[in-house]
């Protein structure tokens, strides 16, 4: 059957829906006659509504959601066409990496706990920066292969580590890369920030094997991308 749908609101059209009376397959296209496609149940009152760009509706979270599912399908496409292990490292982890960044900068502005001089201590930085917690170097939290990085406690690129969070937290180039890590450093930091149980943790998780299927690598690489998006977001509105 066909259901006309109001036109007082831009972006609203016409709408085939086919299935049982109850819930219905809904094939509409937009006024740019791009195609959606949905699950919908009936409101009850004899009439369907379908939220396109531009347009309001009650019950517009199936178009996004529909939107979500294509994006998925097309990312999961294209991780068959790579073997699990670089797609993470080309796709997966660059995106954890500048989330944890990211979500580290978007924290209001106060004071940082880190190590400096083999002590612990405390530095001021402003919202949209972020401290290196192995030499309390204060940087802007996109400001590149020299500036700030995301480092690792236990620099392993085993999977069961591999997206832990936990052993995660924004370092400089120089304590990263120049330094290799400073792990003595950054021992003490985890111990006396995160605890002993993260780090018993984390060390058991090392020697354990993990293994990624491709539809979590896209489902991670989705969640991160969103949480990206959230906490740069974030940063613009401060």
């Amino acid at each position: 059957m066909k259901v006309v749908v109001h036109r007082d609101t831009v972006g609203w059209i016409s709408t085939q829906l086919l299935g049982s009376p109850d819930t219905l397959f809904v094939e509409i296209e937009n006024d740019k006659g791009e195609s959606i496609s949905s699950s919908w149940t009936e409101r009850g009152d004899g009439y369907w509504e379908i939220e396109l760009d531009g347009g309001r509706s009650n019950d517009g979270n199936g178009a996004q959601a529909a939107k979500a599912a294509r994006h998925r399908q097309r990312l999961l496409d294209k991780a068959k066409e790579y073997q699990t292990s670089t797609y993470v490292r080309k796709f997966v982890a660059p995106i954890f990496q500048r989330m944890i960044r990211a979500e580290a900068g978007a924290e209001m502005c106060g004071t940082a706990v880190v190590i400096v001089d083999g002590e612990l201590d405390v530095v001021e930085r402003k919202r949209g920066q972020c401290a290196c917690v192995t030499c309390g170097a204060v940087k802007a939290w996109d400001s590149g292969i020299r500036g700030m990085h995301c480092g690792h406690f236990i620099a392993s690129r085993r999977n069961s580590i591999l997206f832990e969070e936990d052993n995660v937290a924004p370092q400089c180039s120089h304590c990263n890369y120049y330094g290799s890590g400073r792990a003595q450093e950054f021992r003490k930091w985890m111990l006396d920030v995160r605890g002993l149980a993260v780090v018993e943790r984390l060390e058991r998780l090392k020697t354990e094997s993990r293994q990624f299927c491709r539809d979590e690598l896209v489902d991670l690489r989705i969640g991160y991308a969103a949480r990206l998006k959230a906490a740069q977001q974030a940063m613009k509105g401060s």
